[in-house]
């Protein structure tokens, strides 16, 4: 399991291309999964323009039946209500099915931890 999307904590275009072609390697592992979680940056309020292209990429590097949506309170807290940051996941996933959309935020879930 990959936490937090991998930390892509540096945004600049350099650190994201690198941070990409980290998760395209580990995606060739049919085995590893990725959290969708704390990747928020201290100090700066979380949007939807700011991580959406970050949530974005990982589903293009791992596909919908191996991302999972998770929160990292209350370490997020610091920049995110956990209602925005619920919100914040859906919006970028809206264009999405409503098959992938419950694969993310549960189905996924279930199956890997056996719920």
């Amino acid at each position: 399991m990959v936490n937090h999307a991998g930390l892509p904590a540096d945004r600049s275009d350099e650190a994201l291309a690198a941070w990409r072609h980290a998760l395209e390697s580990l995606a060739r592992h049919e085995n590893v999964r990725l959290k969708i979680s704390g990747i928020g940056k201290a100090g700066v309020r979380w949007s939807v323009e700011r991580n959406g292209p970050v949530v974005s990429d990982t589903i293009a590097c791992f596909g919908v039946k191996r991302c999972l949506f998770a929160s990292n309170f209350p370490v997020d807290s610091l920049v995110v209500t956990l209602d925005a940051l619920s919100d914040g996941f859906k919006a970028i996933v809206a264009h999405r099915t409503r098959e992938e959309r419950l694969a993310m935020f549960h189905d996924n879930a279930c199956e890997l931890y056996g719920i």
